[in-house]
C-alpha cells in the first residue's frame, strides 16, 4: 500500500496516534500505521522495516512513554540510517532520552501538550505535507473516504475485542480447570495421609502387642483393648497433634540449602555487574524485582521446565508486554523465544564454547546458535553476553 509516512508510536498513545493519522489522511497525505496496515500473516518486524523504507517522512507521537520504548529508539534509528526525515510530535513536556537526542535535533520537535490538541495536529498536517508534499484530495472525496475508514477502524476494534474476549474465556476455562485438578490433588493428599495415620496406629497396637508376650504379660482381650481405646486418657495419647499454620507452611514451602542460596546470590552479583550500566526497566528485570506474573507468563510460554522461583533475570520483548517472548536466565541455563524471527531456544551455560554479537540484536552460541529478539538492542545484547561469559570464567 503506497504511503506518505509512517506513524511511529508508543501502545499507550494509541488515540492519540489514530487522531494524528485522521488528520493527516484528511489532507491528503496517505499514512501507514501499526496493527492496521500490517498484512495478516506478514511478519510484524519484517512489516515495519519495509513501511519505513518505503515513506517520506516519519511522524514520531513523543512522549514519556516512547521515550523509555526500545522499540521507538529502533525505529527511529532505521528511519535516520535511511535518511528519512523525522517530525517529532511531543504530547507531553517530557526531555528526550540520550539516544533520541542524538538521532533528533531539539529545535525541529513540534510541541503538543498544552490544549486544545486539535491545532497542534493541523500544524503536523501542515509540516507532513510541506516535507512529502502528499495528494491533492477534494472535499468530496474526504467525505467519501470518511465513513469508509471508520467502519474500518471499527471493524479491527471489534476484531480486537472479540479476540481479547475469546482468549479471557479460555484463561478462564483453564483457571477452572486448575482449580478442579487441585481439589482432587488435595482431597487425595488428606486421604493418603488418613491412611497413614491409621497404618501407624495400627503398627503401634502391633508392637505393643507382642513386647506384652515378650515379657509373659497376658495378651488382652479384644474388649479389654475396646476399653482401653475408648478411654479418654488413651484417645488423647494416641490421637496425632493438630497441624499449625506455622507448620503446614513449613511443608508446603520448598527448602532450599545453603548452598542454593548461595549460589543464586553469586549469580545475581555478576548480573548486577554486567548489567551496571543498564539497570532495570520496564521489560527487564532482575532478583527479587522480577513480577510473578511475567516469571509465570515466560515459563508457560517458553520454559515450562522450570519453576518460576528459578528465573534469575527477565526480559520480556512482546508487543503486548505478556512477556510470552523474550529471554530468562536461571543459574545454569539461559532460554529464549520470538515471536517474529524463530522458534524457542536454550542453552547450559556449561555448553557454551563461544558466544558474541552480530549486528543489533542477534547473539551467536557456538556459531550454530541464534538468539534473536526484535526489541533487545545492542546494549542488553552486549550486557548478556558479558554475563555469560564472566559465569563461564567464574562460575556461580
Amino acid at each position: 500500500m503506497a504511503h506518505d509516512v509512517f506513524i511511529s508510536y508508543s501502545l499507550k498513545d494509541k488515540q492519540i496516534a489514530d487522531a494524528a493519522c485522521v488528520v493527516l489522511e484528511t489532507n491528503g497525505i496517505r499514512c501507514w500505521i501499526a496493527p492496521r496496515d500490517i498484512v495478516p500473516g506478514r511478519d510484524w518486524g519484517g512489516s515495519i522495516m519495509e513501511a519505513i523504507r518505503g515513506s517520506g517522512a516519519m511522524v514520531l507521537i513523543f512522549s514519556a512513554n516512547a521515550n523509555t520504548s526500545a522499540q521507538i529508539k529502533r525505529e527511529v534509528e532505521r528511519a535516520i540510517n535511511k535518511g528519512i526525515p523525522v517530525i517529532p510530535f511531543r504530547i507531553e513536556d517530557v526531555a528526550p532520552s540520550d539516544t533520541l537526542e542524538y538521532f533528533i535535533s531539539t529545535p525541529h520537535w513540534l510541541d503538543a501538550f498544552t490544549p486544545p490538541m486539535e491545532p497542534h495536529l493541523a500544524y503536523l498536517a501542515e509540516v507532513a505535507r510541506q516535507i512529502v508534499g502528499g495528494s491533492n484530495v477534494s472535499p468530496a472525496e474526504v467525505a467519501e473516504r470518511e465513513p469508509r475508514e471508520k467502519a474500518e477502524m471499527e471493524t479491527t476494534t471489534l476484531a480486537e475485542e472479540e479476540r481479547k474476549a475469546a482468549k479471557l474465556a479460555k484463561l478462564k476455562l483453564a483457571d477452572e480447570k486448575k482449580a478442579t485438578e487441585a481439589a482432587k490433588v488435595a482431597r487425595l493428599v488428606k486421604e493418603r495421609r488418613k491412611a497413614e495415620q491409621e497404618a501407624r496406629l495400627e503398627e503401634e497396637r502391633r508392637r505393643a502387642a507382642e513386647a506384652a508376650l515378650s515379657t509373659g504379660v497376658e495378651k488382652p482381650s479384644v474388649a479389654e483393648r475396646r476399653e482401653t481405646e475408648a478411654h479418654p486418657k488413651v484417645r488423647e495419647s494416641v490421637k496425632p497433634k493438630p497441624q499449625t499454620a506455622e507448620s503446614a507452611a513449613a511443608k508446603s514451602t520448598p527448602t532450599i540449602s545453603k548452598s542454593d542460596l548461595d549460589q543464586r546470590a553469586a549469580f545475581i552479583g555478576h548480573v548486577r555487574k554486567a548489567f551496571k550500566e543498564i539497570g532495570m526497566t520496564d521489560r527487564l528485570w532482575y532478583g527479587r524485582a522480577i513480577p510473578s506474573e511475567k516469571a509465570s507468563a515466560a515459563t508457560k510460554a517458553y520454559a515450562p521446565n522450570i519453576s518460576q522461583d528459578a528465573i534469575m533475570l527477565l526480559y520480556d520483548s512482546s508487543f503486548w508486554r505478556g512477556a510470552k517472548s523474550g529471554l530468562l536466565l536461571t543459574v545454569d541455563a539461559i532460554y529464549w523465544h520470538s515471536n517474529f524471527l524463530g522458534p524457542s531456544g536454550h542453552c547450559l551455560y556449561a555448553d557454551i564454547q563461544k558466544i558474541s554479537v552480530k549486528g543489533d540484536y542477534d547473539v551467536r552460541i557456538n556459531d550454530d546458535q541464534r538468539l534473536e529478539i526484535i526489541g533487545l538492542g545492542r546494549e542488553i545484547a552486549q550486557a548478556v553476553v558479558n554475563l555469560i561469559r564472566s559465569l563461564k570464567n567464574h562460575p556461580a
